[in-house]
C-alpha cells in the first residue's frame, strides 16, 4: 500500500512533458481564430514557412538567425511574450545539431570598390615619380646649355631664316580611314554590361513581403523580410530566381522593363526565373 501511494504521488509531482515552441504559437493562434492564411500578409511570409514554424521543422526553414526573426515577429503578432519562446527554438535548434551560418552573398560592386581603393593607394607615389623624373630633365637640360654651348658675339652671328616647304601627304580615298557603324546586337550588349552575364534586377516592395532571390549559379543575393516602401537594386548573373512571400505587393523590373507576375498561388506566393529571356514561373 505504501510503494502504490509513493509512485502516485511521483506520478502526480512529475514535471508535464513541455510543449514545443511551435505548438505553442499553434494554439496561440487557433485561441484567436486566426487561420494560417490570415498570417499571410500580416507577416509577408509564405504559408509553408509558417506550416513549418508551427510544426517545429527548423531544417525546412532558413538560418537559425532568420527563424529567430520570424519567431520574434509571430510571438508580437499574437501578443505572446517572445524570450520564452526563443530560449524553447534554441533548445530545439541545439538539440537538432542545427548552428547559424553566414548566408554566401554576391556582392557585384565589391571588385569596383577595390579597385578604387588601389587606384587611390598608386596615385600619390606616381606623382612623386614624374616630380622627380621632370626635375631630373630640367635639371639635366640646364647644364646641357651651361656646358656645351660656346659663348658667341652677337656682332658676329648673322641668322638668316630659312623656310622649308614640305609637301604634305596625299590624301587619297586610299589613306582615308573610314568609321562603320558596329554591329546593333554587339552595341546592345555593351550597353547591358558586357557578356559577363551580370545583369540588374529592380524590386519594390509595396506591402511587406518575404523576398529571395538566387542567381544562375543559385548564390543568395537577398534572402530577407521586407517592409513597405523598401527598394532592393540587385546586380548578379542571369537568369534570377525569385521567391516571393506575399507576391500581389511586389513590383519587378528586369533590364528597363516591368515583369508581370501573372501565376500567384493561394497562398499568394509566386517563384519566378527572369533574365535572358528565360522569364518564367
Amino acid at each position: 500500500m505504501t510503494n502504490k501511494t509513493e509512485a502516485k504521488k511521483q506520478t502526480d509531482t512529475a514535471p508535464a512533458m513541455e510543449v514545443s515552441p511551435g505548438e505553442q504559437l499553434r494554439r496561440a493562434r487557433k485561441e484567436k481564430g486566426l487561420g494560417i492564411d490570415d498570417l499571410v500578409p500580416q507577416l509577408g511570409l509564405p504559408a509553408r514557412v509558417l506550416n513549418a514554424i508551427e510544426t517545429d521543422d527548423y531544417e525546412r526553414l532558413p538560418a537559425p538567425v532568420y527563424v529567430r526573426g520570424y519567431v520574434r515577429r509571430y510571438c508580437a503578432l499574437l501578443e505572446l511574450p517572445e524570450e520564452p519562446a526563443l530560449q524553447a527554438v534554441e533548445q530545439q535548434l541545439a538539440a537538432r545539431g542545427i548552428k547559424d551560418h553566414s548566408p554566401s552573398l554576391i556582392l557585384p560592386a565589391a571588385p569596383r570598390k577595390k579597385f578604387k581603393f588601389r587606384l587611390s593607394f598608386l596615385v600619390v607615389p606616381l606623382i612623386l615619380i614624374l616630380l622627380v623624373v621632370a626635375a631630373v630633365f630640367v635639371w639635366a637640360m640646364q647644364t646641357d646649355e651651361t656646358i656645351n654651348l660656346p659663348q658667341v658675339e652677337k656682332s658676329a652671328v648673322t641668322i638668316q631664316p630659312q623656310l622649308e616647304m614640305k609637301q604634305l601627304p596625299n590624301l587619297s580615298s586610299n589613306n582615308v580611314q573610314t568609321y562603320e557603324e558596329p554591329n546593333p546586337t554587339v552595341r546592345a550588349v555593351a550597353e547591358e554590361g558586357g557578356d559577363d552575364g551580370i545583369r540588374n534586377l529592380y524590386i519594390r516592395v509595396v506591402q511587406q513581403s518575404w523576398v529571395e532571390v538566387f542567381d544562375a549559379e543559385g548564390g543568395m543575393l537577398v534572402a530577407d523580410l521586407k517592409s513597405s516602401g523598401t527598394e532592393l537594386d540587385v546586380n548578379g548573373l542571369a537568369p534570377f530566381t525569385v521567391i516571393l512571400g506575399y507576391a500581389p505587393g511586389i513590383e519587378i523590373m528586369y533590364a528597363g522593363e516591368p515583369i508581370t507576375v501573372a501565376t500567384i498561388a493561394n497562398d499568394n506566393t509566386a517563384t519566378l526565373k527572369i533574365g535572358d529571356d528565360l522569364t518564367s514561373e
